[in-house]
């Protein structure tokens, strides 16, 4: 699930004490059942304040750091049009100065404190967060709530800050793959705002003033729109006090009804080509799929770890290391609020789109008419759980895990459930979701080429590359696996060796006794 910012693939890896780490993560993803026998939420006390604020506060000692975040159940889909990018903005000036901190004072305060305070937005909701020692927790707590409520917009600063917006913005159109993504969102959704980018337009960047940003903050910056989650070292009773004094003034609001327009569904491909100064051919593939709450996410969360997850997946394996089809290639699963999407993502030199676009196309129809093997969804389910834990190794992962779950779902208590539910999942589960969801009518295509590129492939024939004739009822999956005894060597010096292969997962692991 892209958007609850799993990416086992992309951990960091550190050649030093290269040993010790491999067999950390050999263990974590071999024992990530027990290492989750301890639930995210065990001593993590939940409650809603007099004037609807949610708060969650976890004790963990392990290390003197805390993590404090607040998310705002608020994001570019909750804009209106002439507000496009409005929420963007704002995230920018939240830290900018309050009656009690000059500007620059929020940040330096953190700062000098040894910690330090970000923010980012997306289409459901906006997070605040610092990470600070513990023993400096107070200051991070008052910094952090005094910013959310008290923040001035000051008109000065707001014509500043809207510059680097707009630069930001001008950066993005240079980026090909920023731009294919935006145009294919557009083209997939053309009702609900999930088709808007987060940061808006040029033209709604500049006409945002400090009216329509009061306005705003005065629609969804309410207590009862908002979850304030810290996990760490400090003491919960002390820390609940302290939150409520905080937060003393902050009046109980209704939270606005604004929702945005439901997209209807998709009854044809749609495909959008563009040439312009790159070099190389950017590829996007988007498939309308349920919302975050819908039981059918678990298959597809699995399934982006079969399809486009590693050196390992399908996609990676006959795009890449077969065939030498893509320079890059992934998949991956957007689950948001209103039903999201599921994207491939590749790119590749612009004389391989026609075999490349087949390609994926012969896979996809071999995800809808056979179900997985039990050995490549045992795999997956291994490399899913090893990620959620590995997420849950620090104070800001158990917390940003936390707040995920409590503002997206409804309920903190369903990051316990994920894992089971994501254990349930079956061949036939994946089958059933994948028949459901990637028929070619489903399907939006984009690609960016190079100016002297051509591509001549019209909707129908793109459509026929996705399209399966017939699919057989679905049937239990049988392994083919073949179960492999462990060997037993007596080397000529006498030392004897073991050795097993098990090729569940791309990595070798070894022990000397």
């Amino acid at each position: 699930m892209k958007v609850f910012g799993k990416n086992v693939n992309g951990r960091r890896w550190f050649p030093v004490a290269a040993f010790g780490f491999v067999v950390c993560v050999l263990l974590a993803v071999c024992f990530a059942p027990n290492l989750y026998a301890l639930s995210v939420t065990d001593n993590a006390g939940k409650i809603t304040l007099e004037n609807g604020l949610t708060v969650i506060l976890k004790e963990d000692h392990s290390a003197s750091v805390a993590a404090i975040q607040v998310w705002v159940m608020t994001g570019s889909a909750n804009e209106t049009e002439q507000e496009a990018g409005i929420t963007h903005v704002i995230e920018h000036m939240i830290f900018k100065g309050t009656p009690l901190r000059k500007m620059g004072e929020i940040a330096k305060t953190i700062e000098a404190s040894g910690g330090n305070i970000n923010a980012y937005t997306s289409f459901d909701r906006t997070v605040y967060f610092v990470e600070i020692p513990g023993s400096h927790f107070d200051t991070g707590l008052d910094v952090l709530l005094d910013a959310v409520q008290h923040s001035l917009f000051d008109e000065v600063e707001l014509a500043k800050e809207k510059e680097v917006v707009l630069e930001e913005y001008r950066r993005s159109l240079d980026i090909p793959e920023n731009e294919l993504g935006k145009a294919v969102m557009a083209l997939s959704y053309k009702k609900h705002f999930y088709g808007r980018p987060i940061i808006g337009y040029e033209g709604s960047i500049r006409a945002i003033d400090r009216h329509a940003i009061l306005k705003y903050i005065n629609k969804w910056y309410v207590p009862k729109n908002m979850v304030l989650v810290a996990v760490g070292d400090f003491d919960s009773d002390d820390a609940l006090q302290k939150v409520r004094a905080l937060v003393k003034d902050f009046p109980r609001k209704p939270v606005s009804d604004f929702m945005s327009p439901v997209e209807p569904p998709q009854t044809a491909l749609r495909k959008i080509v563009k040439n312009d100064r790159v070099k190389q051919v950017y590829m996007n593939l988007l498939w309308h799929i349920p919302s975050i709450n819908n039981k059918e996410i678990y298959p597809l969360d699995l399934l982006e770890i079969i399809l486009g997850q590693g050196k390992s997946s399908r996609l990676y394996n006959r795009m890449k290391m077969d065939s030498n089809l893509v320079y890059s290639i992934d998949a991956g699963t957007y689950a948001l609020k209103n039903p999201g999407v599921f994207s491939i993502d590749a790119t590749l030199a612009p004389e391989k789109v026609k075999e490349a676009l087949e390609a994926i196309g012969e896979e996809m129809a071999r995800v809808v008419s056979e179900p997985v093997s039990s050995s490549e969804l045992a795999k997956a389910k291994t490399i899913a759980e090893a990620g959620f834990v590995f997420d849950l190794e620090n104070m800001s992962g158990q917390a940003r895990t936390l707040g995920f779950f409590q503002t997206m779902t409804g309920n903190m208590d369903h990051a316990d459930s994920y894992l089971d539910r994501l254990r349930q999942v079956t061949p036939e589960d994946i089958l059933r979701v994948a028949r459901s969801c990637f028929t070619p009518e489903n399907l939006t295509l984009g690609m960016v080429l190079p100016l002297d590129a051509k591509f001549q492939m019209d909707d129908q024939q793109a459509a026929g590359l996705f399209r399966v004739a017939n699919t057989e009822p679905v049937k239990a999956a049988v392994s083919t696996e073949k179960e492999t005894k462990g060997e037993r060597i007596l080397l000529a010096n006498g030392m004897r060796v073991i050795i097993q292969e098990d090729h569940r997962l791309p990595e070798a692991s070894f022990t000397g006794v």
